[in-house]
């Protein structure tokens, strides 16, 4: 069941280094990184967009369903792009969550978030009930 519609931008000489295969199995900034540019910063927006035609037909969803919509350039350290990624995420199957932290002077404080990955505990598996009758 499909989750996301990704439209991925990259450099010529990069997109050229890669296969189909290599895509199916490795993050792309992991190839990206592997053709010799190292990832410093990025910039993310994040909306909110209705579904268009083609990108319903492949999520599976109704025309106009609500989407998440994610925009990211990333920075090499020269401060040249190198990757453009258009995410759209359908929200009954995706979440985002992030760990904030307030900081800032007094009268100035403000909701920052923290370097802490976000990390959703797993739910234990309980072990199945037996259900007894009486003899």
């Amino acid at each position: 069941m499909p989750f996301s519609y990704l439209i991925a931008h990259v450099p010529e000489r990069i997109g050229r280094s890669y296969s189909r295969e290599d895509l199916a199995r490795v993050p792309l900034l992991e190839l990206i990184e592997r053709s010799g540019l190292t990832s410093d910063s990025a910039r993310q927006e994040i909306s909110a967009v209705l579904s268009s035609p083609d990108v319903a037909k492949a999520l599976d969803i109704d025309v106009g369903m609500p989407l998440v919509a994610l925009r990211r350039t990333v920075y090499g350290k020269d401060g040249q792009p190198m990757e453009h990624l258009q995410a759209l995420y359908r929200p009954d199957r995706y979440t985002l969550q992030m760990n904030l932290e307030r900081t800032g002077d007094e009268g100035h404080r403000h909701w920052s978030p923290t370097a802490e990955v976000y990390r959703r505990e797993r739910p234990r598996r309980r072990p199945p009930v037996r259900k007894v009758g009486k003899s």
